[in-house]
């Protein structure tokens, strides 16, 4: 910086230097510094620009803007000179500045927690209209349209009447469970449903205390109330003959709901994963399918009859793209549900006649619970069924195991044969050891 140092006329202990060409004002801009005695040395602290100016609260509490002045920087002086002289406070520009900021950093935590007790507070009276259609807008960006769309009933029909749009969450309690499965019970409903409406508003919980909304306790969790419990596991499976007496009285009324059945049976593939198929996962010289994203997330490969096989031959076009659905639906676009012509055609033929249980009606699925339990009828481990049907878990496979017990029972007795058959030196092996005498 040019220029020499000049000492202020006014306020001893103050000196400046002059700008060699920027103005402040009328005159060239100042830097400012303040001289004094500490400990028997003089110290010079620098203050700074008189054009440079900074925002402060004035004595009256007005916010204004200031610069460094020779009356500011003697004002500040004497501020300190007179800490030096009672020994209390800072004494020195540099102390200054370092309690300006401790004290800001300070303020700035007291603002920052603050914050934090407010938003608590706010999170603690979110309501129930206030989650609800976020978690919607994420189940719609996370789960299958069916999934999004039975929570949307559910929650429509049996938890809105209970835990309203104005219901903080933090007011939700076992008594608002308890009220929402007995009106579903006394209505009738299954026990499966009531579980999964309990899990529904779990679920509902889990999504704000992820997302920061509600830090209070999930009540599903914390509380005791318990789903009704139940086995709502279908096995009622087909026989030989009622699988052909169903396929053929297909055959008069629909060939597409036909041969959607017949592949089912000899595939077991679920609904969704025969709408989805297209013919570029279509293996014919092997007769292997490929189902892609199935229910359990994975992507599996499934081992069709000669059956099935000729019938996909005879169904596919001549020309035809790997993309092009199998069963397009209307329009080519893929197909939602399985046709009432399917549900229409079980009664015809009185499948379901005498049956009140509803886990023992013929629905679409029991068509891969028929390939399942024949499987197993003829022999195949359930492990080999696991894989075929594409379960993750063995105990879902094991609801088949009683249908293999007189396979079971033949190798027991060929075991037994074994066991009790006579050696080389034509002793007979015991079955039990002798007593010592």
């Amino acid at each position: 910086m040019a220029g020499k140092w000049i000492k202020s006329k006014s306020y001893p202990g103050v000196r400046y230097r002059l700008h060699p060409t920027r103005k402040h004002g009328v005159g060239p801009d100042k830097y400012l510094t303040i001289f004094y005695k500490l400990n028997g040395r003089m110290v010079q602290e620098s203050l700074g620009w008189a054009s440079k100016t900074w925002t402060e609260t004035g004595p009256d509490g007005k916010v204004v803007k200031s610069g460094w002045t020779e009356k500011r920087a003697a004002a500040l002086l004497a501020e300190l000179q007179e800490n030096q002289r009672v020994g209390n406070g800072p004494r020195t520009l540099a102390e200054k500045r370092e309690l300006a900021d401790q004290v800001r950093l300070a303020e700035e935590a007291a603002r920052l927690e603050a914050e934090e007790v407010a938003q608590a507070e706010e999170a603690l009276n979110v309501t129930w209209g206030d989650v609800w259609p976020r978690y919607v807008q994420h189940s719609e960006a996370n789960k299958k349209p069916n999934t999004v769309r039975t929570e949307k009933l559910f929650e429509q029909h049996w938890i809105r009447p209970v835990i309203t749009a104005k219901t903080p969450l933090r007011s939700v309690s076992p008594f608002h469970l308890e009220k929402i499965k007995a009106r579903m019970l006394k209505d009738g409903k299954a026990p499966r449903s009531v579980e999964y409406t309990l899990a529904l508003v779990r679920q509902v919980y889990n999504f704000c205390s992820i997302n920061g909304l509600f830090h209070g306790d999930n009540p599903v969790t914390k509380s005791r109330v318990k789903a009704p419990k139940f086995d709502n596991r279908r096995l009622r499976y087909l026989s030989k003959e009622e699988a052909a007496r169903l396929l053929n009285r297909l055959v008069e009324k629909s060939m597409d709901v036909h041969d959607i059945c017949l592949l089912s049976l000899c595939s077991g593939a679920r609904a969704g994963e025969i709408f989805a198929l297209t013919w570029g996962d279509v293996d014919m010289d092997r007769s292997i399918l490929t189902l892609r994203d199935t229910k359990n997330g994975e992507t599996r490969k499934a081992f069709i009859t000669a059956q099935a096989a000729d019938m996909l031959r005879n169904r596919r076009p001549a020309v035809v793209a790997p993309s092009d659905l199998v069963f397009p639906g209307q329009g080519g676009k893929q197909i939602k549900a399985i046709s009432k012509t399917f549900e229409r055609t079980v009664d015809e033929i009185g499948l379901n006649d005498g049956l009140s249980d509803p886990r023992d009606h013929v629905v679409f699925h029991t068509l891969r619970h028929s390939y399942a339990s024949l499987l197993v009828e003829h022999g195949v481990a359930l492990f080999t069924v696991k894989e075929m049907l594409g379960h993750k878990d063995i105990r879902m496979t094991a609801r088949y195991a009683h249908l293999g017990e007189s396979t079971m029972l033949e190798a027991a007795k060929k075991l037994e044969c074994a066991l009790g058959s006579q050696t080389g030196k034509g002793e007979v092996i015991p079955l039990r050891p002798a007593m010592s005498q």
